[in-house]
């Protein structure tokens, strides 16, 4: 790592150093757990102190690969979290939603949980970076972290978009296709 990636890290490696760090914390409490009851600062000074060495080598070998794919990436991310999304959106049932008006089969509004949808698509889109070429050497954890980083940024841009531009999602096996109307932000189903 050379200064200007430590002046600039990249956020998805960030992402990726905190979740490699809260499984180090779990690791160490699980052989140790007469530390399990030490306060949280004083446990994370002992697992930095512990696992200080594999996570900095996990870091620095992700740093190097996404840097390597980092342009490509931001360039298609948009792209590829809209076809999560969509994939999400037909791999689900219509049961899984609340009926605001209709019925089943086939209601007129649903409301779908927005934390739901933004956790599978996480998920899905992890998956989906597996099995292109450029991202073939990554483990789950970075890919998660590249994940998360696009949901992160544009999750909420791609349901705006899409209920600017009335885009239908198809939901469930059948024929069912719905747009996104509103997006509520003070309630659970929230869209």
């Amino acid at each position: 790592m050379g200064p200007i990636s430590m002046l600039f890290p990249n956020p998805a490696v960030k992402i990726l150093e905190e979740r490699l760090w809260e499984k180090a914390r779990k690791r160490y409490l699980g052989e140790h757990p007469a530390d399990a009851c030490d306060d949280a600062r004083s446990v994370m000074r002992k697992v930095k102190s512990a696992y200080k060495n594999t996570v900095g080598a996990a870091v620095g070998e992700a740093d190097q690969k996404v840097r390597a794919t980092w342009a490509e990436f931001k360039h298609t991310m948009t792209e590829q979290l809209r076809a999560a999304l969509a994939t999400v959106l037909h791999m689900s049932s219509l049961e899984w939603y609340s009926i605001e008006a209709g019925q089943l089969p086939n209601p007129e509004i649903i409301a779908a949980p927005y934390e739901l949808l933004k956790s599978l698509t996480t998920d899905l889109m992890a998956q989906s970076l597996r099995k292109r070429i450029d991202f073939e050497g990554f483990d789950d954890l970075a890919l998660e972290a590249l994940a998360r980083y696009a949901v992160d940024q544009k999750f909420h841009h791609v349901l705006e978009e899409a209920r600017r531009s009335c885009e239908p999602f198809r939901v469930g096996s059948g024929a069912a296709r719905f747009v996104v109307a509103q997006i509520n932000h003070r309630d659970a189903y929230f869209l």
